[in-house]
């Protein structure tokens, strides 16, 4: 019987999440996933367990896995949440967390059916989490951030990841004290990029949003021109090469779920209370209907 991880490919939280399986597990065959890609059934065999971590699969399709292999799941998208709540997949799912936390605590905390070791969660895990629940009071999460994507984080990087965990060399000051002039850059750059391409639009919801053009990005991007008493959210989109990628955020309390606007928008939609995402395979009305300028 084999070990197979599916993980989200596309950020650190996926990444890492992924990373700790194959730390645990060293033969588990990787595969990473995004919304819209195809689902490798066939790289499943019967009796194998099966990780989906930071992830979740279309109810139907991880129900049809779990009867023939053993699935563990742990994800904290709230939409995905929903899907499955009448479901009691094996693993951790939990709101408020990130992808990587719940993978930790599964493979290390005292509580743990599967416990490796009992370790504490590491700074860089909880840092990544941080980030990747839009948690920035720490001034040291939005470093680290950019220094991570200058390293290799594929999670069959392990002795990468093995020193991250351990800090070992001091590495997460390593990444922090690399990624601050990589943030400067950044954000002068953003600024510079928002000033002249930036523009407000509405919702069908109702919800006022400052969006902009530009693939590979975050809602970051936008901070420079965002107004708390004209916009309600950011709105990023680009053309990935089959559809449109929209990735919608707000910090805002009190405001309708954007897990729930995107889960009406196309197809793959979903997310959180206060982030999500969606695909499209055209650009809808509504996002010039309301053009502003900035």
């Amino acid at each position: 019987m084999g070990t197979v991880c599916f993980y989200h490919s596309v950020d650190a939280d996926g990444e890492g999440s992924g990373a700790i399986v194959k730390l645990a597990h060293p033969e588990t065959v990787m595969y990473g996933l995004d919304y819209g890609h195809k689902i490798p059934h066939d790289l499943v065999k019967d009796g194998d367990t099966l990780y989906i971590v930071d992830f979740s699969l279309p109810v139907e399709d991880m129900k049809a896995l779990d009867a023939r292999c053993t699935l563990v799941l742990m994800d904290h998208h709230k939409t995905a949440l929903d899907a499955a709540a009448e479901e009691k997949f094996v693993g951790l799912q939990s709101l408020g967390s990130s992808g990587i936390e719940l993978t930790w605590e599964y493979f290390h905390s005292e509580h743990s059916p599967m416990r490796v070791s009992l370790i504490p969660i590491p700074r860089a895990v909880r840092l990544i989490g941080a980030h990747d629940n839009w948690n920035h009071t720490d001034p040291e999460t939005w470093p680290f951030h950019y220094g991570l994507m200058s390293c290799n984080t594929d999670p069959r990087n392990s002795p990468f990841w093995h020193n991250l965990f351990t800090d070992r060399f001091g590495l997460v000051d390593q990444i922090i004290e690399s990624g601050k002039p990589i943030q400067v850059s950044v954000d002068s750059s953003n600024k510079k990029y928002a000033e002249v391409a930036a523009f407000r639009t509405i919702l069908p919801n109702g919800l006022r949003a400052i969006a902009i053009n530009k693939g590979l990005t975050g809602s970051a991007i936008a901070d420079s021109v965002f107004d708390p008493d004209m916009d309600d959210i950011t709105l990023v989109f680009y053309w990935a090469k089959t559809f449109w990628r929209f990735s919608i955020y707000t910090d805002k309390i009190g405001l309708p779920s954007l897990g729930d606007f995107a889960k009406t928008q196309g197809v793959n939609g979903g997310g959180h209370q206060k982030a999500a995402g969606f695909q499209l395979q055209t650009l809808p009305d509504w996002l010039f209907s309301s053009n502003k300028k900035v």
